[in-house]
């Protein structure tokens, strides 16, 4: 049975893709929780998964090119829908994700969690 529905629903979902020599993978962009630094790969956690691929974080931010995705250090990269709150020099994710804001990204990271936040209330 054809269900318009859901093939609009499934067309309508932004993905990022990943792709290298041995394979080729997409993530829906909302099911992507953070991404961290780890040697040369930017590795991107979601519910099910951590998958590396080999960029640097300002790439993969760059190809995102979405506003809910900010840098908050370094070495990550989180997404603003899962952010439950920001306390000092820490971020609280849902799923109880713990990470560090850097001290030259905190003021930049806590407007743009609040202005996040101000346009979807």
């Amino acid at each position: 049975l054809f269900d318009g529905l859901n093939l609009l629903s499934w067309q309508d979902r932004e993905c990022y893709l990943i792709e290298s020599p041995r394979k080729v993978q997409k993530i829906n962009i909302c099911d992507l929780i953070y991404i961290y630094k780890k040697q040369k790969y930017a590795i991107l956690v979601t519910k099910a998964e951590e998958i590396p691929i080999r960029k640097s974080l300002n790439q993969v931010l760059g190809e995102l090119k979405r506003e809910e995705f900010l840098m908050i250090e370094r070495g990550f990269i989180i997404n603003l829908y899962y952010v439950v709150k920001m306390e000092g020099s820490e971020v609280l994710l849902r799923e109880g994700i713990r990470l560090p804001v850097g001290g030259s990204y905190q003021k930049e990271a806590r407007a743009k969690i609040a202005s996040f936040w101000r346009k979807r209330l």
